[in-house]
C-alpha cells in the first residue's frame, strides 16, 4: 500500500493511509528559505525554524542571535527580543550595577555596602538593598558604666559607713 506521502510503506490494510505519519527524514524548505530535516508528512508551514539569525532588537538597538522563527515575531511586534547584552544601569538608590540590557532595574537588589546612616548616627551596615529602617545598632562604642557607683553608695548608705 502506498502512503500519502508517495513512500512505499508495508501498512496493514485496516489502516487509511492518509493517517499514517511516515517517519522517512526528508528536506524541506521553509517558508523563510532555509531548509531543514524533518519527518515526511511535517508541512513546511508547520515546523519552526530554529536556525540562529543575527536580529536587530527595535526595543533597545542591539543585535542578538536568535531562531529564524522568533525574528519574525519580533518584527511584527508580537514579542519583545529579551536583550542580553550586558550593559551598565543606575538603580533608583543611585548606585551603578552591570546588568542585562533588558532587566529591570526596579526588579534588583542592590548589594553595595548601604551609605544610610542610622538613628543613632552609625552607618548602617547592611546592604544597599535591605530595609534599615528597623535595624539595631551593633557598633561597639566605649562608655562609662556608672551602675556600680550606685550600688557602691547604697552599700555604704545602708551599712552607716562614713567616708
Amino acid at each position: 500500500m502506498k502512503s500519502s506521502c508517495y513512500f512505499l510503506k508495508d501498512l496493514p490494510c485496516f489502516l487509511d493511509e492518509r493517517d499514517y505519519k511516515c517517519s522517512v527524514k526528508v528536506e524541506r524548505k521553509l517558508l523563510c528559505s532555509h531548509k531543514v530535516q524533518c519527518v515526511c508528512h511535517k508541512k513546511p508551514e508547520d515546523i519552526e525554524c530554529n536556525k540562529k539569525v543575527l536580529t536587530l532588537l527595535k526595543t533597545c538597538g542591539h543585535t542578538k542571535m536568535i531562531p529564524c522563527f522568533l525574528k519574525k515575531r519580533i518584527d511584527d511586534g508580537k514579542t519583545d527580543g529579551l536583550c542580553d547584552e550586558v550593559v551598565q544601569k543606575v538603580l533608583p538608590c543611585g548606585h551603578a550595577m552591570d546588568l542585562a540590557c533588558s532587566q529591570d532595574v526596579s526588579t534588583v537588589f542592590c548589594k553595595a555596602k548601604c551609605k544610610r546612616k542610622l538613628s543613632c548616627g552609625h552607618h548602617c551596615q547592611m546592604k544597599c538593598g535591605d530595609d534599615c529602617s528597623k535595624t539595631v545598632c551593633k557598633m561597639k562604642v566605649n562608655r562609662w558604666i556608672f551602675g556600680w557607683l550606685d550600688r557602691l553608695i547604697d552599700y555604704l548608705y545602708i551599712n552607716q559607713i562614713k567616708i
